[in-house]
């Protein structure tokens, strides 16, 4: 296996740091820097309080139906569901009416007029 090139290593000149800015003042407390911006931290007017409680009054009411929806649902499958189960039990009667054409006349044995008498 052979290497092109005449093997030469091209070094690289290490980069010189950016100025640095004044360092922000540290609590001597906790040792951590003050924060920047303190507007988020600003007690809420009396119009962005309002509009909070009414967002959480409006989630509380769609909770509130989806819970009420979905309550309503379950008991519609297992009322449906506990109906049917019975005609699984050995010796069920009267489960559903079992609905079939009837052949023509031609092909049958018996007469439908005689069962009607």
């Amino acid at each position: 296996m052979q290497i092109e090139g005449d093997g030469r290593v091209t070094r690289f000149q290490p980069r010189t740091a950016a100025p640095r800015e004044a360092a922000p003042r540290r609590s001597p407390k906790t040792g951590h820097a003050p924060p920047e911006k303190t507007e988020k931290h600003e007690p809420e007017t009396e119009e962005d309080h309002r509009h909070r409680l009414w967002l959480n009054f409006l989630s509380s009411v769609v909770i509130v139906t989806l819970m009420t929806t979905g309550v309503w649902v379950v008991n519609g499958l297992v009322t449906a569901t506990r109906g049917s189960q019975d005609c699984f039990r050995p010796g069920a009667s009267d489960c559903g009416a079992i609905l079939s054409p009837l052949p023509p006349p031609s092909l049958m044995r018996w007469s439908p007029e005689a069962l009607r008498s």
